[in-house]
């Protein structure tokens, strides 16, 4: 059981580590970053005190621990499936209206190029 503790918490301080380093980064937000510390600090309790989820899951009538782990999970993917889902279509749409603001302009630039340049066979 040690060792399961010991790998876990070197995994766990890893996942940490790369959270703190993207948020140096700019790329994590500070909610992001509350959120994810949150998310490793609660797996280093559950894997030192495994009797603390056994007594949450008897707090909230939940007959085993592993169970309460598993609905939490369950739940924070398809949160985080939901969130990146809505993210993917945002993004979507910023690119359609940057390429048709795009094709716009390019339009208008030839079409205003093409009245400037002169006719050539009217000068002959």
């Amino acid at each position: 059981m040690i060792f399961f503790k010991i790998i876990f918490t070197l995994f766990a301080v890893s996942g940490a580590f790369l959270v703190w380093q993207r948020r140096r980064e700019g790329l994590l937000s500070i909610r992001g970053t509350a959120w994810w510390l949150l998310i490793w600090i609660t797996m280093l309790v559950m894997a030192w005190y495994p009797n603390s989820v056994q007594t949450a899951a008897d707090l909230l009538g939940i007959g085993r621990g592993v169970d309460l782990v598993i609905y939490c999970a369950l739940a924070f993917l398809l949160l985080t499936i939901f969130r990146l889902s809505v993210k993917l279509e945002s993004v979507q749409r910023d690119i359609t209206k940057v390429v048709r603001r795009n094709a716009l302009d390019d339009k208008v630039g030839r079409a205003s190029k093409d009245a400037a340049r002169p006719d050539f066979e009217q000068i002959i």
